[in-house]
């Protein structure tokens, strides 16, 4: 989650008795709810080492038993730092509250960073795998407005607190503005509700401690709802995707939108290609599916040089659903790794990635046209003679001599030999686009232009 979130989660508990439990108890809990997030420093390091280590070290459970440990000694040391200067000195903290504290708010973390589709490493540093909550989307604004409400009614008035709500709305209305226009008038109208909350007087510590576990209740049943909501959800996708697509599906996401609990993001790795889409809840429950597939990094034909680069370890460490493109300026010694949860055209920072590549010798020294359409001639005269092999062999079979190809529904059928290449490169640009399609048929030394070959489609 942001951590907007985190910092709310931990000032509302500090605002419950759990705040009260002793010296420095609220450092304790607002530190603790973002303690995990030390690994933001790895940036120092490049956006992909940050890549590879964030929601790691710090996020798994080895890190629940060191962080709450050394935040409560810090914060200890702290206390004795402090109290060593003042006369007369004040109570001391004690260690064992501070450490449970400590323990149960670094807890929370982890535990809401794994609801969103960005994913967790529980066993880290021992085990790597990732695991996805895909229920509640990584910024959520009604969580900010749950939480933010019972924060706020314990408040009173100051000119830091205005700031911070104009500054929390104007996000979450650009936001809005950005991906979900209708939900601005319900935003606009929370926003002056929640103004009012800090503008009144505010509640005596008892009622600041209802409001706090108020606002910590309705979190909780929003993100409850949203994880059952997103179960409903994965189980109409899956039954779209078996109707929709026919080869089997691999691997799939049915991940949280912005704002929006009636729309879900898709993604679907199948045998032909990683497909995405939406899925709607209103009017009418609806799998709607982009056209065309992107291709899997690891059936690119230069897979091993890209995943062998050190300069992208971290991204495909990270990346869940990694992909290969062209580039659009039709460079051939530069591809695109993308996450399809993220970008689905080659784009620069967060998503995707470039990949410089040494050219290939087919590349540096491309054979002179004139050998392939040399190459071209024999395969001709070859086919030839395979098609009187054939009709004599079968004569109740009806074969054409004006076509090369024929699209029979789901079954595509050619000549043999090495003009079989052609419903090869037929399905690349079906499934995967003309440009692909190209790039293939460069690499095989093939001219292609699907109109140029002779076809034959059955209707």
């Amino acid at each position: 989650m942001d951590p907007l979130t985190h910092t709310l989660v931990g000032a509302n508990l500090a605002a419950t008795r759990l705040g009260r439990a002793g010296r420095l108890a609220p450092a304790a809990l607002v530190i603790g709810a973002n303690l995990p997030d030390i690994d933001v420093l790895s940036y120092a390091w490049g956006s992909d080492a940050a890549l590879g280590f964030r929601r790691g070290w710090t996020h798994g459970i080895p890190a629940l038993v060191v962080l709450p440990l050394l935040l409560a000694l810090l914060l200890l040391g702290w206390d004795r730092l402090v109290a060593s200067r003042r006369s007369p000195a004040p109570p001391r903290a004690r260690f064992a509250p501070l450490l449970a504290l400590s323990a149960g708010a670094t807890l929370t973390h982890p535990a809401l960073d794994w609801l969103n589709n960005y994913g967790m490493r529980w066993g880290m540093p021992i085990h790597g795998a990732w695991s996805y909550g895909d229920s509640v989307f990584i910024a959520d604004p009604w969580l900010w407005v749950a939480l933010g409400a019972g924060w706020l009614l314990g408040r009173r008035r100051s000119g830091p607190l205005v700031v911070g709500w104009g500054l929390v709305t104007a996000v979450a209305l650009g936001a809005a503005a950005q991906r979900l226009p209708s939900a601005l008038p319900a935003l606009a109208i929370v926003a002056v509700g929640l103004l009012w909350l800090l503008l009144r007087p505010a509640l005596g510590p008892e009622g600041a401690e209802r409001a706090a576990w108020a606002g910590l209740s309705v979190a909780a049943v929003w993100i409850v709802g949203l994880v059952l909501l997103h179960g409903a959800t994965e189980a109409r996708v899956l039954a779209s995707l078996e109707e929709r697509l026919p080869p089997a599906v691999q691997r799939w996401m049915v991940g949280p939108m912005p704002m929006d609990p009636t729309t879900w993001e898709v993604v679907a790795e199948t045998s032909l290609g990683i497909r995405h889409g939406r899925f709607r809840w209103l009017p009418t429950p609806r799998l709607e599916l982009e056209s065309g597939a992107l291709p899997p990094a690891s059936r690119h034909p230069r897979w091993d040089e890209v995943r062998r680069s050190p300069a992208l370890r971290g991204f495909l460490a990270w990346a869940r659903f990694p992909a290969l493109l062209d580039d659009p300026a039709g460079r051939k010694d530069r591809l695109w790794l993308v996450d399809v949860r993220y970008a689905r055209s080659p784009v620069g920072g967060f998503g995707g990635a470039p990949v410089d590549l040494e050219p290939t010798a087919a590349e540096v020294s491309a054979p002179p046209r004139r050998r392939v359409l040399r190459v071209l001639f024999v395969v001709t005269e070859g086919v030839r003679a395979d098609r009187e092999a054939l009709r004599g062999r079968f004569p109740s079979v009806r074969v054409r001599d004006d076509v090369r190809l024929v699209v029979d529904g789901k079954y595509v059928t050619s000549v043999g030999g090495a003009m079989s290449y052609e419903p090869a490169l037929w399905l690349t640009e079906r499934l995967f686009g003309a440009k692909n399609a190209l790039a293939t048929a460069e690499g095989l030394v093939w001219p292609w232009d699907v109109a140029t070959v002779p076809t034959l489609v059955v209707r």
